[in-house]
């Protein structure tokens, strides 16, 4: 019978799936016509955090997966919202896709 961190993902590896995501869009749509300005990204889940003690002791934030039951047996649940501006090595905002200014007429 799976535990509850069967039902639960590391938050930095919701983050890292969302970058290699946005970079497989950004390489996808290079050659496209109409492209998109990459602004802000908003994440927003229910979190469980934790104390671990011991050697890797601390604080650790897990997120609750897709489908996962929105009650817990032990431990409590929390909103988080985070608004991530994705920028390239340096610094400067994306577009996914092509290089074109303006939308095609028509």
């Amino acid at each position: 019978m799976p535990n509850d961190d069967d039902q639960m993902v590391d938050l930095a590896t919701v983050i890292s799936d969302l970058r290699v995501q946005l970079n497989t869009a950004l390489e996808e749509g290079k050659d496209e016509k109409i492209r998109f300005e990459l602004g802000p990204v908003e994440l927003e889940f229910e979190v469980a955090v934790t104390k671990v003690t011991g050697v890797d002791g601390g604080l650790r934030v897990k997120v609750l997966s897709f489908g996962a039951k929105r009650s817990r047996s032990k431990g409590t649940t929390h909103n988080m919202k985070l608004t991530l501006q994705p920028v390239d090595t340096q610094g400067k905002h994306q577009r996914i896709s092509g290089t074109q200014e303006t939308l095609p007429a028509g």
